[in-house]
């Protein structure tokens, strides 16, 4: 009976282990918006319960806005900035006050830093297994994108590009929905521009009394290609500690499993290829100081990445890719997603949309290398990935359930069929 029923939940499209019940939890985000408009309340509400109201004034003075006080934190000029139950660090922390204590008129900001430079907000005393939504307050300041990521214990999860753009109102917030792992949750906030670091106004952390199990999430562990764990670019000829490629046909000499940030020295990724950003980097086979790894004729190159999801659900993901000379495969554990072959002067689209069961994944790109001219000449190979979107609907456990209810069902009215 039992070795009826393994063979009968075998042929199912979900996996087995889709079929039980969700194992340990794994960092989760729900979810990020932006709200442009959120009015002169900031939608701040006394009947909310907060474990922070952080206001970061750069005249000392705290705000009241709807009913809700906010605590005046930090000290310009000190590294790191702390306080009760948080701690803010950044490079010569400045103040600009327009001489107003309103949350949105002062700031504390990273002052003066290069592109790359990093701002870390630590949250502590959370209460693991609780759902929160923090809140990064913030006017119209002009561009300054920042590569904000969030580690409640398990590992990064990359939130994504904010900015603090022109909006309809001057009073704006970035809400994050997540389920804490642990006792604190760590933001990073790496800026993208030389001069234009996140702008710290005001920061809350709000408990959420509504179930949030089954809504959608951000995926844990997925980088652009070429970056690091704060997701922005790294220096030229180091290694991606993200993705990894084995090389077939004449690149057998080339087999990782290491890729390699592309480095510009010899006119590549510049030029003919898509530019480098802060955002994303080309990964190339061999560390090449004239030039991403030219190889002689024709080369197939397979790079991989991994990413984990805490239990059985969707998988949506966009993006955008380069190559040289084109993408022949693209694949998220041997499934075959949507792509275009596009060439190394522009970017092309690819998605995937698919239900996968719990653990790690394998996303993997497959690169074609063509011969140069002439003659056969060598020519160079890599490819740059930038993920647009990549979101994570867990199926809800009563379904999951039911599907084991009627796979055993059907199995015990197979089995009274045979005897009949």
């Amino acid at each position: 009976m039992i070795r009826k029923l393994a063979k009968m939940l075998s042929v199912l499209s979900l996996p087995l282990i889709g079929l039980l019940p969700a194992t340990e939890a794994q960092a989760v985000v729900y979810s990020v918006n932006n709200v442009g408009s959120a009015g002169a309340t900031l939608d701040l509400s006394p009947s909310k319960t907060y474990t922070h109201k952080l206001d970061f004034p750069g005249d000392g003075s705290s705000t009241a806005i709807n009913g809700v006080q906010l605590s005046a934190v930090g000290t310009a000029g000190v590294d790191p900035l702390t306080g009760n139950a948080f701690t803010l660090s950044m490079a010569n922390p400045s103040a600009f006050s327009s001489g107003s204590s309103a949350v949105l008129t002062d700031f504390i900001h990273n002052s003066g830093q290069p592109a790359g430079a990093v701002e870390t907000l630590t949250l502590s005393g959370l209460t693991a297994g609780t759902n929160y939504d923090a809140r990064l307050y913030y006017r119209n300041f002009g561009g300054r994108p920042n590569t904000v990521t969030l580690n409640t214990g398990s590992g990064v999860t990359v939130i994504g590009t904010v900015d603090q753009l022109p909006s309809p109102t001057n009073e704006s917030y970035v809400t994050i929905k997540y389920k804490a792992e642990s006792t604190s949750a760590v933001f990073t906030f790496a800026q993208q521009i030389a001069t234009a670091s996140w702008h710290q106004y005001a920061v809350t952390n709000e408990v959420v009394t509504g179930n949030l199990n089954g809504a959608s999430s951000l995926i844990q562990g997925l980088f652009n290609t070429g970056v690091n764990n704060n997701g922005v670019s790294v220096t030229d000829n180091s290694i991606d500690s993200h993705w990894t490629l084995t090389g077939q046909g004449s690149a057998s000499s080339v087999t990782g499993p290491n890729a390699i940030v592309a480095t510009s020295a010899g006119g590549f990724p510049i030029g003919p290829w898509l530019a480098d950003s802060t955002l994303s980097a080309w990964i190339t086979p061999a560390n090449d100081t004239n030039g991403p790894s030219f190889i002689n004729g024709s080369a197939t190159y397979l790079y991989t990445t991994q990413f984990s999801t805490g239990e059985v659900g969707n998988v949506s993901l966009t993006g955008q890719s380069a190559s040289d000379n084109g993408i022949v495969g693209f694949t998220v554990d041997g499934i075959a997603g949507s792509f275009i072959s596009s060439g190394f002067g522009t970017f092309a689209n690819f998605s995937f949309d698919g239900l996968l069961g719990a653990g790690l994944h394998t996303l993997a790109f497959t690169v074609q290398n063509g011969a140069g001219s002439p003659n056969n000449n060598p020519g160079p190979t890599g490819l740059r990935v930038q993920f647009t979107s990549a979101i994570f609907t867990p199926i809800p456990e009563p379904a999951s359930a039911g599907l084991l209810i009627l796979a055993i069902g059907g199995l015990a009215l197979r089995s009274r069929r045979q005897r009949a």
